[in-house]
């Protein structure tokens, strides 16, 4: 045990009228506390409280807000099929490659209306699938949607994104939102149907869903695990990488790390832009091109510009400098068809007739 060193100077004030047996073991326990003392290591902080389990009980035991409801929670085991009561029969569904926990919720207040209409939405749907204990990484990996996402992210019989249960596998919590909407490829959601614009869900559409993802997939990761994650990251394109960049931009905090690919950037330029080849097939031919025939010209323009040192990649590098003309080309066009300085040879079904 240490040794006190008498000193000759007086005792600080608040020692002097301690008898020296009582100020002695306080230094001596404030010594201890700085390692000067044999004692035995102070006991282990307790175990995180219980934790979430992956069944009914977990829509009264999540509430992270009031706006917040678990429509569903499920487990799959490793070789179980990835199907709810409404996933179809055909084609077959995937079947879960280890143990994961579905977690589908609603977040409102959404837009009340009539049912069925594109406008009426109970809120925002997310749909988060949870590897075990054992084989979390620790990580949150979310992932963005496609042109107007929309989906079944908050319907409790259909599955929104069967293919994250894969990436969940690996190790990672995975989320996905239909961003307010169950709509899957068109925008009518965004109009009431008295006609007037459906801020709400606009509101939804293009941040609050986003934001809202990822602060309840973290809450859910800290109660489901009993610890929160160490890192969280989004993966999206297109839409999904625009959304990556509007959440950068207005929540920086929500991920540590962003892969955004060909982010749908200025949606009042770059949707009317997508108009325009269908105004002109109206315009020229009275209605769209045959399929057969666009993916032949595709494949034409790709072969002819797609050639990097003397190999062909298979894609065009710069599009800018592809100057592939199908009415230049012969073997596109249809047999006997003028072209521009070139007759057409093709007798495929799929050439290109100009008509």
């Amino acid at each position: 045990m240490a040794r006190l060193k008498q000193h000759s100077s007086p005792l600080p004030r608040p020692f002097a009228s301690l008898p020296p047996r009582t100020w002695a073991a306080g230094l001596l326990a404030a010594l201890g506390a700085c390692g000067g003392s044999d004692d035995p290591p102070a006991p282990p902080p307790p175990p995180p409280a219980a934790t979430l389990s992956c069944d009914d009980s977990m829509k009264a035991a999540f509430k992270p807000d009031a706006n917040t409801q678990v429509v569903l929670a499920k487990a799959f085991r490793q070789g179980d099929a990835l199907a709810l009561a409404g996933t179809p029969a055909s084609p077959a569904p995937a079947k879960a490659t280890q143990d994961v926990c579905l977690v589908k919720m609603v977040v409102g207040p959404g837009n009340p209306g009539t049912a069925d209409a594109p406008s009426t939405s109970p809120g925002i749907g997310i749909e988060v699938w949870l590897p075990t204990p054992a084989n979390w990484n620790q990580r949150i990996r979310n992932l963005g949607g496609g042109g107007w996402a929309g989906g079944s992210q908050a319907s409790a019989t259909q599955i929104g994104n069967a293919g994250a249960a894969a990436t969940a596998a690996l190790g990672y919590a995975v989320g996905s939102t239909d961003t307010g909407h169950a709509i899957a490829g068109n925008g009518s959601f965004a109009m009431k149907e008295d006609g007037t614009i459906n801020s709400a869900l606009w509101a939804d559409f293009a941040e609050r869903s986003l934001h809202e993802l990822a602060v309840k997939t973290k809450a859910l990761v800290e109660a489901y695990y009993g610890k929160p994650q160490q890192y969280a990251y989004w993966e999206g394109c297109s839409t999904g990488g625009r959304q990556g960049y509007k959440i950068a931009q207005e929540h920086p905090d929500d991920y540590d790390g962003y892969l955004n690919g060909a982010p749908a950037f200025n949606w009042t330029r770059f949707i009317t832009n997508e108009l325009y080849p269908q105004v002109a097939m109206q315009r020229d031919l009275g209605g769209p091109i045959a399929a057969d025939k666009l993916r032949r010209v595709s494949a034409a323009a790709v072969s002819a510009c797609d050639t990097v040192g003397g190999q062909h990649l298979g894609f065009i590098p710069d599009t800018s400098q592809c100057r592939y003309d199908p009415t230049r080309d012969a073997s596109a066009l249809c047999a006997g068809v003028a072209g521009n300085g070139v007759v057409g040879t093709s007798t495929d079904a799929a050439c290109v007739s100009l008509a």
